[in-house]
């Protein structure tokens, strides 16, 4: 196995994979580059294998996988480095999150690379399934744009947590995510399974200041006017919380990404909010979650809203107005079982 150096400030290290040329087939307006498939990895020595085994076997000529060991405390980058991915050890300075990893990869990686490289950001934890790399490839039409692969809820235990958590995720990609492909409205990046190419990414990546990445990515992207689409074909597996205390840091996470959104990004949601209606369903998308927390709201609103209603007629206009909106998301969730 090769050995890996010690790592300081910045210091990275590269296990290679034996792959030939690039990709050099064309689109209509663009030349695309080669795939390369990054893994952001804190402390994930337990699953990084299987991982890396599930991608590797999707890779074509030029393809390259790479793993950004961050701050790690066990054999992570061993690990990546003898399952054949091109290793990254960041080390030395404070850890500052997905987004900051990757704008640091970027840096790494920029004078070997060109612009039209196509990038496709993975979870440690994900598993692909067959087909995946070559869906991405199928669904990649353009160089301005973003894309969504699939997400499929693995679940890890018969916690009802996790059950939940994964209803959720199949609900919001078999309705709203599938409406809003058709009329041509972005939705929203995941975290795993995003695809980027370098020239967009090298230009997004430094203004990443959230822990919440995939929302913060979403913001910008339709602040730029860059579509995200989803590529229904390209299946991603993503495990879902075992147990309340692995869903509860889950929610609390998220929660807390949300007021710093607001925080970091304030006149930049203003502006989609007021100029930019197009960007209305990806805003409730990543702001009007949990959805546990937000469907008793919003029946508590209509309840109230319809109570008042009867000694004054003008509120029924609001009330009907939340209980459609209530209604939509019972018919979203009703198609999503039978999806399930």
């Amino acid at each position: 196995m090769p050995s890996l150096q010690d790592a300081d400030t910045a210091t990275w290290v590269i296990g290679a994979i034996d792959l030939e040329a690039a990709d050099h087939r064309s689109g209509p307006e663009w030349l695309p580059g080669p795939m390369a498939v990054v893994i952001l990895a804190r402390d994930e020595a337990d699953v990084l294998a299987e991982s890396i085994r599930s991608i590797r076997a999707e890779l074509q000529a030029g393809d390259e996988l790479h793993v950004v060991a961050d701050h790690c405390s066990d054999d992570t980058a061993a690990i990546a480095l003898e399952s054949g991915a091109r290793v990254h050890v960041r080390a030395g300075r404070v850890a500052s999150g997905k987004g900051g990893a990757l704008a640091w990869w970027l840096a790494r990686t920029r004078p070997d690379m060109v612009g039209s490289q196509r990038i496709i950001v993975l979870d440690a934890d994900s598993r692909v399934e067959p087909g995946f790399l070559a869906a991405m490839r199928r669904g990649w039409q353009g160089q301005n744009a973003a894309y969504q692969a699939h997400i499929v809820p693995a679940l890890l235990s018969n916690s009802p947590i996790g059950r939940l958590a994964g209803f959720s995720e199949l609900t919001e990609q078999s309705v709203p995510d599938k409406l809003s492909a058709l009329l041509g409205l972005p939705v929203r990046l995941r975290g795993t399974g995003m695809g980027l190419t370098r020239s967009v990414l090298e230009e997004l990546a430094p203004e990443l200041r959230t822990a919440v990445e995939d929302a913060e990515l979403s913001l910008l992207l339709a602040a730029r006017g860059i579509p995200i689409r989803p590529i229904q074909e390209a299946r991603v597996l993503d495990p879902k919380p075992r147990d309340r205390m692995a869903a509860a840091r889950q929610r609390g996470r998220w929660l807390r990404g949300q007021v710093r959104l607001i925080q970091e990004h304030s006149r930049l949601l203003l502006r989609l909010a007021v100029w930019r209606p197009d960007s209305w369903p990806l805003l409730a998308s990543i702001f009007l979650k949990p959805k546990s927390l937000w469907i008793p709201l919003k029946a508590g609103l209509a309840m109230t809203a319809w109570i008042a209603a009867a000694s004054h007629p003008q509120a029924a206009i609001p009330a009907a107005l939340v209980s459609a909106w209530l209604a939509w998301d019972f018919v979203c969730m009703a198609i999503g079982l039978a999806c399930a």
